[in-house]
């Protein structure tokens, strides 16, 4: 898959230029594959709990798109879940290392009890 998106890049590059679109178009789609992958595979839910481990370079500051896809997936994957609060692990930047976002705990309920509490 790598192969080949190099591939394109390279030829995109020596036949017309690449626009920044193009390439951000690529790496989206990569990132949200990756991120869907993280999210079936390896977050941890216990109770009303769950934390979706990123482990990405930076601070959550330059990866927000990374972690509104990661929730946005998490919803995705759980319709039957209401997301009710999340809190973004990270470590802070330190002398040469640019920080680190680590992951996502996000706290949520079944929607089917919050709609019947509502209601009673």
């Amino acid at each position: 898959m790598i192969t080949r998106i190099a591939l394109f890049l390279v030829l995109a590059f020596t036949l017309n230029g690449c626009s920044d679109d193009v390439v951000n178009k690529i790496f989206a789609k990569q990132t949200t594959h990756t991120i869907t992958q993280t999210v079936t595979k390896h977050t941890i839910t216990i109770g009303n709990h769950s934390f979706v481990p990123l482990k990405i370079e930076g601070l959550p500051s330059d990866n927000v798109t990374t972690v509104l896809e990661t929730l946005s997936i998490f919803e995705a994957l759980h319709p039957d879940l209401e997301i009710t609060s999340h809190l973004i692990e990270y470590q802070p930047k330190n002398g040469e290392s640019p920080g680190r976002t680590c992951g996502i705990w996000i706290n949520h309920r079944s929607k089917e009890n919050f709609q019947a509490n509502d209601i009673g």
